[in-house]
């Protein structure tokens, strides 16, 4: 669904009339290089093949690359660009066309205060004066299951059968629908996302980033193509939550922060928490239950983030926990309260692993089974009974689906795994409240390998951006830059595939996948820059030592003493090797305290705590301190300590004080993810997310000073594991991209 207006410098182009202005005065346009200009404003920043520029412009006719080169003339010419210079269109040599200028957004509507007297009698419109159930939450829970990083995006599948018996099928009704009888609403080629069936499951609120921002969109299920824009304040808003009588919708906002309320057909919005996400509705009308932090991921969930659950009351905007912290092991979120019970289900994460649980009116907690940290749980009524059902990845990726008792408990005993095809990338599963209809994302998330070449000593970019490895995989991750410069180990996967490492050499451009028959992820290159430290997928618990050129893989570093630990998935995620290979951190709450350890490789001394209240060590070079990922709330900033270079079997297995404090170095992002210094210890390079929008950002170790390398993202893109290379001049980074449709079906009854 595209924009009705795109603007930048003093060109506008408007969609609907096909018209391009520039100055005010109108410029004359081919229809096909029109075509081809609103092709690459709709994916800013982003190549756009040859061979799709051509098979969507001229699908009536066989053209040659001179007709998309003439058009693309044309173009330059109506907009006032230089192939020379260029300010808005760049030539991707061998590959295609990318728009580089910066779009301006329509004229943001503001967000209203949160409270004020008509905000008041507004609320006291949805919620009557009755009384709601207050919530005490007191009980704790047990273990997240062992789950491996998985790099692919999400796949699912079914072509088996079911593992416990039910009284109804309902996990194939479900995926009959989602594989065979559902049809595409919406045709956007960027995102659109988060569908909400209303309570009749006549209509679908969902987000869409066809103005250039997340706004949440109301449109009929099926008949009819009317879509309205029921917000236009350039929020980045997500979450569409319909109240059980249809007249209002919750959402969270990703610039503004905090919960929202919008009428569904349109109006004034009002903030009703300030901080908080992934609102769901009490049966009744009366409350909101949502995460008390933002959201990380377009996903959703609470990344890595501290979270409890709170529920407000809609009339009052009173607002108590659901949950505290250590009630449920993990960062509580994507809450959904159960159609005709007082249990709200919910996912609690220790990235990469989470657990499902329930959280009931007395104060009980139960834990329903593994998930991952994106997890969202979806509940519906299907006769007289509730079910909850959520879409569970790793390798193999499966849909759970569970009903509840008359008493509000979901019964485990009679709970479904459907194993789901690996070629799906289904998301944000609604079904209606009588459970006669579903709607889900077809999602797609894709990366690139990007680098940006640096200024020795100074921080900042010697140039922009540029794309470094082009081929669209799941994603890439985990990149280290050997210690001479030339070569970047990493790891990826394509579709279906497990997750290898691979390498690129820096000079040549070539890439090859490593030669060992090892699949698993990259943890660093041994000093002398022959070797690497790879993390096997499926264990055992060990890094391994493996030889760049032979393949061959020897014992580096044995963690069978973690075998019994709650939050293994994290300690692994998280490891991260000293350069010189002697020491290694990791993140864990095994005490109840969130934090990161320091152990050594060698020997058997145990691990020390370094500081608590971080997690994601990144060592400097020289091996003496440790950026941290420094907690703020369920904010995140980079903060810095001194590892020291001391033997750990000199210190007293007694002794668990750090050598220093945490000193904060970034405190004003919504989030700050370090993850590698410059080869002079003077800089920190990390993924920073503001306002909804993430960036590669440095810090200054000594002034604090910060130097934005990339421009703020799309709604749909981010940055993740910036590494800097030894030499000095470049860092090399994650360049993510999600992508999305709207899709709905109509169940049958079973």
């Amino acid at each position: 669904m595209p924009e009705s207006t795109y603007r930048f410098g003093d060109v506008e182009v408007e969609v609907g009339g096909r018209e391009l202005r520039r100055g005010g005065a109108r410029v004359a346009l081919e229809p096909k290089a029109l075509d081809v200009l609103l092709l690459l404003l709709a994916q800013p920043g982003r190549v756009v093949e040859k061979r799709r520029l051509l098979g969507e412009v001229w699908s009536d006719v066989h053209v040659t690359d001179s007709s998309l080169a003439r058009a693309i003339t044309q173009v330059r010419r109506a907009i006032g660009d230089d192939i020379r210079t260029p300010r808005y269109i760049e030539t991707v040599p061998t590959r295609g066309y990318r728009f580089i200028g910066t779009l301006q957004p329509p004229p943001a509507r503001a967000p209203l205060a949160p409270a004020d007297s008509r905000a008041m009698a507004s609320a006291r419109e949805v919620a009557s004066s009755r009384g709601r159930p207050r919530w005490w939450v007191t009980r704790a829970g047990a273990v997240v299951a062992l789950m491996l990083l998985g790099l692919g995006g999400i796949r699912l599948a079914w072509h088996g059968a079911p593992s416990h018996a039910a009284s109804a099928d309902l996990g194939a009704v479900l995926m009959s629908g989602i594989t065979h009888d559902a049809i595409q609403i919406t045709t956007s080629r960027g995102l659109d996302a988060d569908p909400a069936l209303s309570p009749d499951g006549t209509a679908v609120a969902y987000a869409s980033d066809a103005s250039g921002a997340l706004e949440i969109h109301v449109r009929p299920r099926l008949a009819g193509t009317t879509v309205r824009a029921v917000t236009e304040n350039g929020g980045d808003n997500v979450d569409p939550a319909w109240s059980p009588d249809g007249q209002w919708l919750a959402y969270h906002s990703r610039r503004f922060g905090g919960v929202w309320l919008v009428p569904a057909s349109g109006g004034p919005s009002r903030q009703l928490v300030s901080d908080g996400a992934a609102p769901s509705w009490s049966p009744d009308g009366h409350a909101i239950v949502f995460q008390t932090a933002g959201e990380v991921d377009m996903l959703g969930g609470t990344g890595a983030s501290p979270s409890t659950l709170a529920v407000v009351d809609v009339a009052t905007g009173v607002v108590e926990p659901l949950t505290r912290a250590g009630d449920a092991p993990g960062s509580h979120g994507s809450p959904v309260w159960l159609p005709g019970h007082d249990t709200v289900v919910f996912a609690a994460a220790r990235v990469p692993a989470a657990d499902i649980w329930q959280a009931r009116r007395d104060g009980r907690l139960t834990r329903l089974g593994p998930c991952h940290a994106t997890c969202r749980p979806f509940a519906f009524r299907h006769g007289e009974t509730t079910w909850v059902g959520a879409l569970r990845r790793g390798w193999t990726q499966e849909l759970w689906l569970a009903p509840v008792t008359a008493a509000g408990d979901v019964d485990m005993s009679r709970a479904r795994m459907t194993p789901l095809p690996r070629t799906l990338g289904v998301t944000d599963v609604s079904v209606s409240r009588d459970g006669s209809q579903l709607a889900f994302t077809n999602a797609e998330r894709t990366s690139e390998a990007w680098s940006v070449a640096m200024l020795h000593g100074d921080g900042g970019a010697a140039s922009p951006p540029a794309v470094l490895l082009g081929e669209r995989r799941p994603r890439y991750g985990e990149f280290a830059v050997s210690p001479d410069g030339t070569r970047l180990a990493y790891t990826t996967s394509r579709l279906g595939d497990r997750p290898a490492p691979w390498l690129h050499d820096l000079e040549t451009g070539t890439s090859h996948q490593l030669g060992t028959a090892m699949t698993g992820f990259v943890k660093g290159w041994s000093p002398d820059g022959r070797a690497l430290a790879l993390l096997g997928e499926d264990g055992p618990l060990a890094l391994k030592h493996v030889d760049v050129l032979t393949g061959r893989a020897a014992p580096l570093l044995r963690l069978d003493h973690w075998a019994g630990a709650a939050d293994v998935p994290r300690r692994l995620f998280t490891l991260r090797l000293s350069p010189d290979f002697r020491r290694y951190v990791y993140t864990s709450d095994e005490h109840g305290q969130l934090g990161v350890w320091l152990g050594e490789v060698s020997g058997n001394t145990p691990a020390v705590h370094l500081a608590s209240d971080v997690m994601f060590g990144a060592w400097s070079a020289d091996g003496r301190r440790v950026a941290l990922q420094h907690i703020r709330g369920w904010r995140t900033g980079v903060g810095v300590i001194s590892a020291g270079a001391q033997d750990l079997r000199s210190t007293g297995a007694q002794e668990r004080a750090v050598e220093g404090e945490v000193r904060p170095l970034v405190t004003d992002a919504d989030h700050a993810w370090p993850n590698d210094w410059s080869p002079d210890g003077r800089h920190i390079v990390y993924a920073a997310l503001r306002r909804g929008r993430w960036a590669i950002e440095t810090v200054d170790v000594a002034t604090g000073r910060v130097r934005r390398l990339t421009a703020p993202g799309a709604p749909g893109e981010y940055v993740r594991w910036p590494v800097w290379s030894p030499r000095g001049d470049r860092i090399v980074y994650e360049r993510g991209y999600w992508t999305g449709n709207v899709w709905v079906a109509a169940l049958p009854d079973t």
